[in-house]
């Protein structure tokens, strides 16, 4: 019986690029936002902080949020491209395969560590704390890159157990989701504001932005190794 393969379709590349860029801009944009770091430099960065300003939303927290937000767009889409640019090149798909792996399992946790102030209280900041996370994100790691490896020995749906696990532990560490059922009541109590309103769901994609997509830049990742495996075992028989 011939076995039916898959090679990876040119929507679902795309989808592996766009979130393999995503995920390296918004959390390298977050660290920058954290260190009072002026994003496109004086002229660039003040017309950006202008055009933020005249959107109606919470001005407590809606700057910040939109900065992320446009930020990460700018720099996703030129990555995006440049990647596109230069994927035919032997040296991009390596990248692809390899580096790619390794950003969308490490890209939070570095993010996280890096800015931990922002993520953690000061007692979670202990030592053995820190380790466990960096050993717990390291064996996800080493999980994900024997995935990639073209004999294997685990299933994809094993990978996303891992993926699933790694990023939920992550979001629940760093407090990197909100509770929905609180947001809906408070929003129920406030007459000013309603669920479709802008400001509320952009605080509700900023929270969840680190862990979901890296998440999904992980997922993707796999789903490009598993048919390019397959694609390429066949083209070998």
């Amino acid at each position: 019986m011939t076995k039916i393969t898959h090679k990876p379709n040119e929507w679902s590349e795309w989808a592996y690029e766009i979130f393999f860029s995503l995920n390296l801009t918004w959390n390298w944009i977050w660290t920058e936002i954290v260190t009072s770091k002026q994003l496109g430099g004086p002229i660039i960065g003040h017309y950006v902080i202008t055009f933020i300003r005249k959107i109606p939303i919470n001005p407590s927290e809606g700057v910040t949020v939109l900065e992320q937000f446009i930020w990460s767009f700018i720099l996703t889409t030129i990555l995006f491209l440049l990647v596109r640019l230069f994927q035919r090149l032997p040296v991009t798909t390596v990248i692809l395969r390899t580096f790619a792996g390794v950003s969308a399992f490490l890209a939070f946790p570095l993010a996280a560590l890096y800015s931990p102030f922002t993520f953690f209280t000061p007692n979670e900041l202990s030592e053995p704390f820190r380790i466990g996370l960096m050993i717990e994100t390291l064996a996800a790691l080493t999980v994900g890159m024997r995935y990639s490896l073209p004999k294997k020995w685990l299933s994809f749906q094993f990978l996303i157990v891992i993926m699933v696990a790694h990023f939920a532990l992550w979001a629940w560490v760093t407090s990197s989701y909100m509770n929905l059922f609180e947001l809906a009541r408070s929003v129920r109590d406030v007459p000013y504001l309603h669920l479709w309103s802008l400001g509320i769901w952009a605080s509700i994609l900023f929270h969840f932005g680190s862990p979901v997509i890296g998440f999904l830049a992980a997922l993707t990742w796999g789903r490009y190794v598993k048919y390019s495996s397959e694609a390429s075992g066949a083209s070998l028989k």
